[in-house]
C-alpha cells in the first residue's frame, strides 16, 4: 500500500487549512493535525480490541497528546529527534492555547523568541532551508503527519493474537 492520490489531496486541504490560520490557529490546529496521525499510528501498531482502545484513549490515560508521545517513543514508533519534535510542537501548542501574551505583554505569533526557536530547532526541518519559524512549523507537522501516516499502512510492530 502507498501515498494515494486522495491522501495527497487530504494533505494538501489539511495544509492549506493551517497555513491559511493566524498564528495561533496554525499553532493549536498544526498540533492537532500531527496528535490525530500519531493516535491513528499508534491505534494501527496496537492489539486489535476497540474496547480497550477506547478506553485508553478516548477518555483514559492516553487522550492526551503528551501520553500518546511518551508511548510511541517507548514503543519504538519515534525515534529520539521525532520525540523530541513532538515535543516541541506539543509546548509550541500549549503556550498558543494557554497564553494571550508573551512575558512582554506582547502578542503570541511565531516570531517571538521562545516560540521561533523552537521552531528553528525542530530536526525534521534541518535539511531544507528554512528561515521563516512558522513556515518551519507548518512543515514539521506535513512531515510528521506524513511519517505517522506510513506507520498507519505498514506497522512497525506485528503482534500475533
Amino acid at each position: 500500500m502507498s501515498f494515494t492520490e486522495n491522501d495527497m489531496k487530504r494533505q494538501m486541504v489539511l495544509l492549506q487549512e493551517i497555513e491559511s490560520q493566524s498564528d495561533r490557529g496554525t499553532a493549536i490546529v498544526g498540533a492537532a493535525w500531527v496528535e490525530e496521525e500519531l493516535k491513528a499510528a499508534l491505534k494501527a501498531n496496537l492489539l486489535d480490541d476497540e474496547v480497550v482502545y477506547k478506553r485508553l484513549f478516548q477518555n483514559g490515560r492516553l487522550s492526551d497528546f503528551s501520553s500518546c508521545i511518551d508511548l510511541s517513543y517507548m514503543l519504538k514508533l519515534v525515534d529520539k529527534s521525532q520525540y523530541q519534535d513532538l515535543e516541541k510542537i506539543r509546548r509550541i501548542r500549549n503556550e498558543f492555547a494557554h497564553k494571550l501574551t508573551d512575558k512582554n505583554l506582547e502578542e503570541l505569533s511565531f516570531n517571538n523568541a521562545s516560540i521561533s526557536d523552537r521552531c528553528m530547532q525542530l530536526s525534521c526541518i534541518q535539511n531544507e532551508k528554512i528561515t521563516d519559524p512558522r513556515h518551519a512549523f507548518c512543515r514539521a507537522c506535513a512531515i510528521l503527519y506524513s511519517e505517522f501516516y506510513f506507520l498507519t499502512i505498514v506497522p512497525k510492530i506485528r503482534y500475533q493474537p
